[in-house]
């Protein structure tokens, strides 16, 4: 990978090789040549979790994400953002997180627009320190399309670390509504930049499908991971993402795993619900999903065997979604949403590293599932629903 400065037009048009992927976009524009590569190489990091270490939940439930201990159960702090039916207090939320941490869930991920995620982050390396230290935070980075200038990202990434009491952030995850618009290799190529003044330790993608991602990769972008939609009823990365993940020692960290709570035992044998009775924006999202799918009946049909298999194993439902996403290949870890200051789901949650599922049950599963419609049929590849229209994840 080359070092220094980024690869100019007319250094392109005296070596006479035609540009794989080009960001020509004015005065100052990165462009990428073919083999030529992003300007801004990383450097080895020094930072390395002791994965021996067990900080809780037995080593079963961690894994390794580019040097750093990932709980397989990740804390979602998207439901902060005051979207989902709540305002949390700040010391409530705090008090939370350190129960998580303490109990051995000490990987957050949150983003630059979940509202107060980042400061409720600052606020939890202040007031429990002790907690907080063996923790990791993933945050994103989720730019409107526009002009990415090297400015502009610095600014994003200060704010970051500023609300998030740290001179550097573990992971950023870089989200980019419009392919469209192909500043986006200039975010990554200035987020390498930052990478670089030890600004940011790691980077990775949110909702990028595999050809993007590839792109990226090809011209030796050090992404890490991705992060996706994967459920039992969302099987999309299986049929692209994750043998090219595996090929390119990518890691994914997935969302929408239990489907905003709709796989949960609460909604076994329940009449399928109005869009208007529900009561936040993730369930809201993802009923549409279930009707694309296969229909209400079907889900019913798939969570009737999901208790039969948690009533086997002595465990919750939920943890039998949970369970089945993250034994698939090249994931790290399934993001599961906490609504900190208001409930918690600790002691459940940890249920999920208290059993396997075995032959049978993959087969009971598998056998409602040949019966859906695969989604990728609806929205495309990975990320694909964020083209059509406008989410805030």
């Amino acid at each position: 990978m080359r070092h220094g400065q980024p690869i100019s037009l007319a250094d392109q048009a005296k070596r006479g090789k035609e540009a794989a992927l080009t960001s020509i976009l004015g005065s100052g524009a990165v462009v990428f040549g073919a083999g030529g590569g992003f300007a801004n190489a990383r450097e080895p990091d020094n930072d390395q979790d002791d994965l021996s270490k067990d900080v809780g939940l037995g080593l079963d439930a961690y894994t390794d994400l580019d040097g750093m201990r990932c709980c397989k159960l990740l804390n979602g702090m998207w439901q902060v953002s005051g979207a989902h039916g709540y305002q949390p207090e700040k010391s409530g939320v705090v008090k939370d997180m350190t129960k998580c941490a303490d109990a051995g869930f000490r990987t957050f991920d949150l983003a630059d627009i979940y509202g107060p995620a980042e400061e409720y982050v600052g606020a939890f390396r202040k007031g429990s320190a002790t907690a907080s230290k063996d923790c990791r935070f993933f945050t994103k980075w989720v730019p409107r399309p526009q002009e990415i200038t090297k400015s502009f990202t610095a600014a994003a990434i200060e704010k970051s670390l500023r609300k998030m009491e740290t001179d550097r952030l573990d992971l950023v995850q870089f989200h980019w509504w419009d392919y469209s618009n192909p500043y986006y290799f200039d975010a990554v190529n200035y987020l390498m930049d930052q990478q670089q003044k030890e600004r940011i330790r790691s980077l990775g993608l949110c909702n990028f499908d595999t050809e993007h991602m590839v792109k990226l990769m090809d011209q030796e972008a050090p992404i890490v991971s991705n992060q996706v939609s994967f459920s039992i009823l969302d099987d999309r990365p299986l049929k692209m993402m994750v043998p090219e993940s595996l090929k390119r020692g990518v890691k994914l960290l997935v969302y929408g795993t239990l489907l905003g709570g709709f796989f949960s035992a609460k909604w076994l044998g329940q009449p399928e619900p109005r869009a208007d009775s529900l009561s936040n924006v993730s369930l809201r999202k993802y009923l549409p999903w279930i009707q694309y799918w296969g229909g209400w009946g079907l889900f019913q049909e798939l969570l009737s065997v999901l208790n039969v298999v948690a009533n086997k194993h002595n465990v919750s439902l939920s943890n039998v979604a949970l369970r089945w996403v993250i034994d698939q290949p090249a994931v790290a870890g399934a993001i599961v949403g906490v609504r900190f200051g208001l409930q918690e789901h600790v002691a459940d949650n940890k249920r999920v590293f208290s059993f396997r599922l075995d032959e049978a049950d993959l087969a009971a599963i598998n056998a409602v599932r040949d019966k859906s419609r695969s989604l990728l049929a609806v929205f495309g590849d990975c990320g694909g629903e964020y083209r059509s229209f406008r989410g805030n994840h």
